[in-house]
């Protein structure tokens, strides 16, 4: 159950980024731009985790 919040939120923010970052026009925009857009806000979404991953590594 909570691995379902947590996409959802995912989700949300992927849309989210995409909106702001593009200002999002549907006259205008194309699907390569929203995937562009979902790109990068899955970036910013896993960014957290590669750091954690990372820090965790080093500590060993």
């Amino acid at each position: 159950m909570k691995i379902f919040f947590y996409i959802l939120i995912g989700v949300a923010a992927i849309i989210l980024l995409t909106i702001t970052v593009f200002n999002y026009d549907p006259k205008t925009e194309t699907w390569t731009s929203m995937l562009f857009g979902a790109a990068v806000g899955y970036g910013l979404y896993k960014i957290p985790s590669v750091i954690r991953n990372i820090k965790q590594k080093r500590a060993k």
